[in-house]
This record gives C-alpha cells, structure tokens and sequence, in this order.
C-alpha cells in the first residue's frame, strides 16, 4: 500500500501560525480519500530528524508524495529547530523513487528552489520549490487549495499547481515580507522579481500532467463497510503512533484482516473495543445477522463510544475539584455545567439510548478552555492529559459529526425496516469513520482496574515503592499484571493510566463510581467483570456488563457487598460536591 507522508515542523523559537491548521486540513482530505484507496496518509505534525528517519525506513519504497511545511532556506530544512541536510531525505526517498512509487515532492518553506536538482538528478517525477520567503498565511492557502485539487478533485499536478497559485494571491502583498511572519531560515534572500514565488520542477513534462491518487478498482480493493472502518482505525491509530499498529503494518499482508481487527479493538477501552469488535465481526457474532441488527449495532458503539468520552470528562472535572479542595480552595463550576452532571445520573436506561452525551464532552471542554482566576487550578488543568488529547479535537467537527450520527440513531430507535437498515448504514458509515479519526487518541488510554495495592520498601531502597495487583481491561481477555508505582493508584478502582510504568509519574484518572470492576475486592480473583453506570432507581445504582446483564447494588450477594458500599459512598460525595 502506498503512502502519503506528510511532514511538518514549527520552530519553537519562531513559531508559524498557519502550520497546524495547513497540516489537519490536508491530512484530513487525503484521509478522507484514502478510506477506499489503495493509500495512506502519514501525517507527523512535529517531524524532528529521528522521527523522519524512523518513518522513511518504515515505509521504504512505498511513499508516493512527500510534503514537507515549515521553516527551510537554500540548503536546509528546519526539523525542530535542527537544520537537517536535505540530500539525506532525499536518499531516503531513493527506494521510493527506483520503486516507481514516489511521484511528487513539495517543499513549501522559504527559498527551497536550490533542494530542486538533486532531487531530479535522483529521478523524483515532479518537485514543487520555492525561489524565495514565502509568507506564512499564504504557504497554508498554497497547499490547502494545492490539495484540494490534487486529491479531492484529482486534478492533474500541474492543474493543481495553478489553483494553490491562485489561493495564495490573496496573501501575497508584494515581495516586501519585512514585519510579517515567514517559514525563512535565517534572513531573508533577494530574488529577481521576475519569478515566481512558487514553481513547478520536472525532468519530463508528462510527470506533470499525470494524477497521483490511484484509481479505484473494485476488483482489487472493494470495500465493505466493516472494511472501511478497520482502514479509518489502522490510518487513524497508525498516525497516533499506536505501536501495536505499527507492528501491524511492519508485517504487511502477513496478518489477515480478522486478526488485525481484535487486535485493534485490543488497543483501546473494553466498553469500546467490545462495540467495535461486534460490528467488525457482525456475522461471527451474531446468529441470525440481519441488517436492522447491523444498524443497531453501528448505533450502539457510536452511542458507548460517546458516553465513554462523556464519562471521561465528568471524571476529570471531579478530579480537577478534589484536587483544588486538597489545597483548600474550591473549584466552582457554573450552573449550566452542574445541571448537565446531574442530567446524567438521573437518565434512566431508556432515555439513555437517545441521550446526546457529546454535549457533556463539549461542554466540559469548553469551560476548561478557559482563564481560571485561581493560578493552581488553571495549572493543574493544564498538566492534565486528558484534557489536553480532548482540547486537540475540532470541536465544530465533532459536534457536527456526533449530530448526524445522532440522527441516524434517533431513527433506528423508533424501529426501522432492513431496506432503511441499508440506507441509513451508507449514510453512517463516513460520519462514524469521521468520529474514530477525531478520536485516534484514545489508543493511548489503557483502562486498568486496582484490585490489591501492597507496600514493598527494601533496606538499601530510600523510598517505598506501590505494588499494584492490575488487570488490562482494554483486551477482551483479561491480563493480570503486578505493576510497581513510585505513587498509588486507587484502590478498588478502574483507572485510565496515561503513562508508560517504567515513567516516573503515571498519569492516571480514576472513572469510578461510573466504571466499576465486579471482581475488584476479590484478593484472589482470577478475572474482571467491567460494569458501566445504567441508571439510579428506587435509592439503589445498577450497573450493566459488555453483554449487556444488570447489576444492581441492592441486590449484590456477599461478594459484592463491599463494591455496592463503595459505590453509594462515591456516588453521594459526587453528589454533594455537585448540587442541582
């Protein structure tokens, strides 16, 4: 499969405006592209020298564009703020270029024009450079537009040429860029009026003529739904660097795509990877598969998948209150925000499956946003990662997104027919494409639950270190691990850790009361049975497993009691801490 690498690289000390938003945008039209093509698109928004090296070596002889946006000069391109040789890139690109692969480079930094004959001289097809510096705002519409056509519309490369040269007229004031923000290294460089900004470079006139996206063939490549969720997933997951992916893609076609199907649902939290896994293995799962079945089962991971995310918000805005309480202030929320929290627990199980839970996420998003009057709550929420991988979504686009997918599930609620199930699949099938690619990050998230914590101190040891007894509840099976921490975890609970164990800090959020584990108070249990918050009815809390079974805490036998007194003590400091 080929791939399309896209790299970018701001400056730290000169930071570009425009970068992020070039690189989400034209990412985002190869992907959506990509989805039944025979491609896919790498982009690395922070590229250094060693993460270029890595990928170059990676995808050997496979890349068919190579884009690089940032800071660049004559003889140079700046990869965080290191000046890297680029005869060297273009030695990597060599296997590419032998393979017949590689079909177009873009440099678009200042002054590049001089990169342009060695990469002919290497056989490249087809080399967009610059003559001098080049503005920042004007280089983001350049590839933008330059994309659009060239992937979206599939132009021709020349074509598309014209239209990023269009684009960028709008920004270009003249060849005066004193004052104004540019991707120059160093100072900037006079050229002769007479050129162009931007020029189009090729050792033979057809190459520019010619279409890089391949053509669809059906025979080849024919996707079916499940098909092109799993290539959303592998793209989306690949880019967020999930190593998992990445060893899945070092093995090619060696992997059938039923194993890289669990394997990927393995990378993420059971109350997702589980939705997922039924809908990529709907007719293993299911007896007597139908397409209403299909369509409700599409509805339902879209719905966990949000209540999911909406549960990680609510709990982070908990922590974000303990912990400012620890310290002796409070952390008030606004009254709208603790209606919507509140909202939440009194949804019975019913209203639940047509609850919009992707306005929690956007809500509590977007008063985190915010310039906290207390400095140690605003330092706090900075130092948080979840909030920081959420605050990284498109908001608009994820609201947008969520909203038809929403639609789609308030139809298949009121009961549908299996020609309307077809219908209503094709017009699901992008929008939940769209939500997994806005959501790459949670590949990251490895859900845990606590069962035992134990001391461990040696004499020759200085501190104590926090032996957690653990099981991985992102995979359908259960792994137990033994997992030492400089700091505890806590106990008897389900966790996000967000940290690698050899780190000295894990990142964790506890989702307890609204995620619990059945098994977490049995010392020697062999097992973990995750339960997901259903709904409060008569004073008690029920809770519902993966396969959808109810458990209700004033019905839990011995086993469970001291789970059931744990979640009534949560769930009433919750309470208080958030009032109607």
């Amino acid at each position: 499969m080929e791939v399309v690498y896209l790299a970018y690289s701001n400056s730290q000390e000169k930071p570009l405006a425009t970068l992020k938003k070039e690189g989400r945008k034209v990412y985002n039209l190869f992907w959506r592209k990509g989805r039944d093509r025979n491609f896919i698109p790498f982009y690395e928004p922070f590229a250094s020298v060693e993460s270029l090296n890595e990928t170059m070596r990676d995808c050997e002889g496979k890349i068919s564009v190579f884009h690089f946006s940032g800071h660049a000069g004559s003889e140079a391109l700046l990869l965080e703020d290191f000046q890297a040789n680029p005869k060297g890139i273009g030695m990597q690109l060599r296997k590419s270029v032998d393979s017949k692969v590689l079909k177009l480079v873009v440099l678009n930094g200042c002054s590049t024009r001089n990169q342009v004959d060695y990469l002919l001289k290497l056989g490249v097809p087809v080399v967009i450079a610059t003559h001098a510096a080049i503005g920042d705002s004007a280089a983001c519409e350049f590839a933008i537009s330059f994309f659009q056509s060239l992937c979206f519309e599939e132009k021709t490369i020349g074509d598309s040429f014209q239209d990023g040269l269009t684009a960028a007229q709008g920004f270009i004031k003249g060849r005066d860029l004193s004052g104004r923000e540019v991707r120059t290294i160093g100072f900037l460089e006079d050229v002769e009026d007479d050129l162009p900004l931007w020029e189009i470079f090729s050792a033979n006139a057809h190459a520019v003529n010619t279409k890089v996206i391949p053509r669809r063939d059906d025979k080849l490549f024919h996707f079916r739904e499940k098909e092109k969720l799993l290539k959303t997933l592998f793209t989306a997951f690949y880019n967020s660097k999930s190593q998992q992916v990445l060893d899945i893609w070092k093995q090619g076609d060696k992997i059938n795509k039923a194993i890289k199907g669990s394997l990927i649902c393995n990378c993420i939290p059971r109350p997702i990877g589980t939705e997922l896994e039924g809908l990529l293995r709907f007719e293993t799962f299911v007896k007597n598969p139908t397409e209403v079945l299909r369509m409700q089962q599409l509805t339902q991971l879209f719905r966990r998948t949000n209540e999911f995310l909406a549960i990680v918000m609510i709990a982070q805005v908990w922590e974000i209150k303990l912990h400012c309480l620890d310290r002796g202030f409070d952390f008030n929320v606004p009254p709208e925000l603790s209606v919507m929290l509140n909202d939440y627990l009194k949804l019975n199980s019913v209203q639940r499956t047509a609850y919009d839970f992707s306005k929690v996420v956007t809500g509590v998003i977007a008063y985190l946003k915010n310039d906290f009057e207390d400095t140690a709550a605003s330092d706090f929420i900075k130092l948080q990662q979840v909030i920081l991988d959420f605050s990284e979504i498109d908001m608009e686009e994820y609201a947008e997104t969520c909203a038809e997918l929403q639609r789609i599930n308030s139809i298949t609620l009121k009961g549908i027919t299996e020609q309307e199930a077809i219908d209503l699949y094709e017009q699901a099938e992008d929008p939940l494409c769209d939500l997994f690619n806005q959501i790459s990050f949670i590949h990251r998230y490895r859900l845990k639950s606590i069962h035992l914590i134990e001391t461990l101190k040696r004499r020759y040891e200085r501190k104590a270190v926090f032996r957690h007894s653990s099981f991985n509840l992102n995979q359908v099976l259960n792994e137990v691990a033994d997992i030492d921490y400089p700091e505890y975890l806590d106990s008897h609970g389900v966790v996000i850790v967000l940290k690698e164990p050899d780190q000295k800090q894990p990142d964790f959020l506890n989702l307890s009361p609204f995620i619990v584990d059945f098994n977490s108070f049995e010392i020697r249990s062999t097992k973990s049975t995750i339960l997901v918050f259903d709904q409060e009815a008569d004073g008690e809390y029920q809770f519902r497993d993966c396969d959808d079974n109810i458990y209700d805490t004033g019905k839990m036998n011995d086993s469970g009691y001291h789970l059931a007194a744990k979640i009534h003590s949560e769930f009433n400091e919750f309470k208080k801490h958030f009032p109607e």
